[in-house]
């Protein structure tokens, strides 16, 4: 099921502005279970640093965890879903990366889902400069409990 709607970022983040940090959802397809996002960089993005010209590397786990975010909050919708159910990041595999910084440019973030056993799930996410080059990737295992309030409240 390839795109069969667009949706605002704040309809499948659990974020507010200012931290939604990707720009939009280009494509998404839910027989794949993949997605892919873009992200701007400016003088303008939370988290520059004026002083080095950039967004610290460190931040492209981040821009990984919310386009997963984003596929999640997609498939949610596009299956029924009532809610949006957010999941947690519990952790990552593999980061490679090969910058130091996130200079002002647009880059592509790649997700694809690799595994999923209900409440847990693993994706691979790949971050690409506007030349197409990798410049980051990981796997993330990401946490979807089915109640997250309930989840949040006992523990």
């Amino acid at each position: 099921m390839q795109n069969t709607k667009y949706f605002e970022l704040e309809e499948i983040l659990p974020h507010k502005k200012p931290m939604i940090l990707i720009h939009k959802v280009i494509e998404y397809d839910l027989a794949e279970r993949t997605l892919l996002a873009e992200m701007q960089i400016t003088a303008d993005s939370l988290f520059f640093d004026s002083g080095l010209g950039g967004v610290p590397a460190s931040f492209g786990l981040e821009y990984m965890a919310q386009s997963v975010g984003a596929f999640s909050g997609i498939a949610d919708k596009e299956t029924g879903a009532a809610i949006i159910v957010f999941g947690f990041i519990l952790g990552t595999r593999k980061y490679q990366n090969n910058i130091d910084l996130f200079y002002p440019a647009s880059y592509y973030i790649a997700v694809k889902e690799i595994f999923n056993g209900g409440e847990l799930a693993c994706f691979f996410s790949e971050i690409k400069n506007s030349a197409g080059q990798a410049i980051a990737s990981a796997e993330l295992n990401l946490f979807k409990p089915q109640d997250p309030a309930k989840f949040i409240k006992e523990h």
